[in-house]
């Protein structure tokens, strides 16, 4: 015959002992789920449906997103100049925060090329509004815009504007604007002071400082001929 496993034997009296303390501890924490179950179990719902919610609202915002960047895409590449502004004025309306910058951009390209230096203008006013990373290239939009309205004045207005705190790579092509169109509205003081602060440039180019050198010259002899 095979022996049965010996079963450790305990105290009886230990045992619900212990069974005692435990129901004992587990008893107010009981109590306190079933007079509070519905209102446990409203709050998990709630975190259930709020996490729910976060997960479709990332994906149907992302897939928002592709369609809105998919349709600027098809329209970017419309050939007629004023067919692509009308598509792309009727997209901005609905545009998502993600695609609005590059579609106002564009419109503003759109707009410069298509020969309108009013709607140029007010696009690029608020794409320098909008998007401060593209002030300096707005900034050529506008006094574009204007130049080509013949106002020269407020062209030269708009690159004054943008003047402080500009880098080299800005500084330069900036000032060369101020140059050309102040010698064109006759204020050769004003250009030539454009061209000094060009040659003030540290390390610019040989071939640069020699044609802005020139220039200067040519213009200290304007201001020094009597009127």
């Amino acid at each position: 015959m095979s022996k049965q496993p010996v079963k450790p034997q305990h105290p009886a009296g230990l045992m619900d002992s212990i069974q005692s303390e435990v129901a004992g501890e587990a008893s107010p924490l009981l109590e306190f789920l079933v007079e509070h179950a519905k209102v446990i179990i409203a709050c998990v719902l709630v975190c259930i449906i709020g996490i729910a919610g976060y997960g479709t609202y990332v994906h149907f915002s992302g897939t928002s997103d592709r369609e809105a960047q998919d349709e600027l895409g098809r329209i970017v590449i419309i050939p007629d100049h004023q067919k692509r502004m009308a598509a792309l004025e009727t997209f901005l309306a609905k545009a998502p925060a993600s695609t609005k910058d590059m579609a106002l951009y564009t419109l503003a390209q759109t707009a410069s090329v298509a020969g309108d230096p009013q709607e140029a203008y007010k696009t690029w006013s608020e794409v320098a509004k909008t998007n401060k990373d593209l002030r300096v290239t707005a900034a050529y939009g506008m006094a574009g815009a204007l130049a080509q309205q013949g106002k020269l004045s407020e062209a030269l207005a708009v690159y004054e504007g943008i003047l402080d705190g500009l880098g080299k790579n800005d500084a330069l092509p900036v000032n060369s604007q101020i140059a050309f169109l102040a010698e064109a509205e006759g204020n050769s003081k004003r250009a030539l002071t454009a061209c000094e602060a060009i040659l003030a440039i540290p390390n610019l180019d040989q071939a640069e400082a020699r044609i802005w050198t020139q220039k200067a010259d040519a213009l200290r002899q304007q201001t020094a001929q009597p009127k």
